[in-house]
């Protein structure tokens, strides 16, 4: 259940002499205090130590909202086991995540390994990496368009950035790929409505629900073989970049670069 939930008066009696905390790193501390301040013996918390909760109060985050509670367990004393060898992502995927954010920590496996269907994982189970096969051999693309974006309420959209997505989507579809392998992350409620209106003119209904179609909140937690990034503005953002704020908060970045197993694409308006 939700850490906060915990604090349900129907759960008013019922003690937790055992926490396990999943998204630890990206929950609140004080709504992860509410179970384990309910009688818990043994504590578990799992997250990635790169990311942090999201707080837009300046404020909250100059006494320290948003450091999360494994960083705070950790510089206590507590242990921490590191799962520093991936077997989801291509390399070449993992490389800038790892360098950047791990230390060079993270480490993959052979790609040749990746591929044979009898490779299995420590333990002895199957190994499944990715059954998808696309049509050109690199596994990051960048995709420069041409274009501008447009106001819409308090959110932002791009039609031709849009449209380039959709017609990426596509070619995928026509060499091989499902709807299904595909997943597509912007930034932008009011672009994430226009990528469906014209996936709508293309795609059944039925089908486009099998696609992950949204923004980093609807991604969170889920994986897919090939996302697609959508950037939306072609200009500096006039609006606030501190880190709280998802145009300058490395979190997204992390989320659109982590999720892929097989291929990434980052569409936009490329300097």
């Amino acid at each position: 259940t939700v850490a906060s939930n915990t604090g349900s008066p129907k759960l008013s009696d019922v003690p937790f002499a055992f926490v396990a905390a999943d998204e630890a790193t990206s929950t609140l501390e004080p709504e992860l205090l509410i179970p384990i301040c309910k009688g818990s013996l043994q504590v578990l918390c799992v997250g990635d130590p790169a990311r942090s909760p999201l707080v837009h109060s300046d404020a909250a985050r100059a006494l320290g909202l948003h450091t999360h509670t494994l960083s705070r367990l950790q510089s206590k004393g507590a242990v921490v086991h590191k799962l520093v060898h991936q077997h989801r992502m291509h390399d070449a995927i993992v490389h800038y995540p790892s360098i950047t954010w791990y230390g060079s920590a993270v480490k993959g496996v052979d790609e040749q390994q990746k591929n044979l269907q009898e490779s299995v994982l420590p333990g002895g189970q199957p190994f499944t990496y990715s059954r998808v096969q696309l049509p050109i051999p690199a596994a990051v693309s960048m995709l420069h368009v041409e274009s501008f974006d447009e106001k819409c309420g308090f959110s932002r959209f791009n039609y031709l950035e849009a449209k380039a997505v959709i017609s990426l989507v596509r070619y995928l579809c026509l060499n091989g790929c499902r709807l299904s392998d595909i997943g597509i992350v912007t930034p932008f409620v009011a672009q994430v409505k226009c990528l469906k209106c014209l996936a709508g003119m293309v795609y059944p209904e039925k089908e486009i629900e099998t696609l992950n179609l949204g923004t980093m909140g609807d991604l969170k937690g889920k994986d897919c073989d090939i996302l697609v990034v959508s950037l939306v503005r072609t200009q500096p953002p006039l609006v606030s970049t501190a880190p709280h704020h998802f145009l300058g908060n490395e979190d997204w970045f992390k989320v659109c670069l982590t999720r892929p197993r097989r291929s990434l694409f980052v569409v936009g308006h490329l300097p």
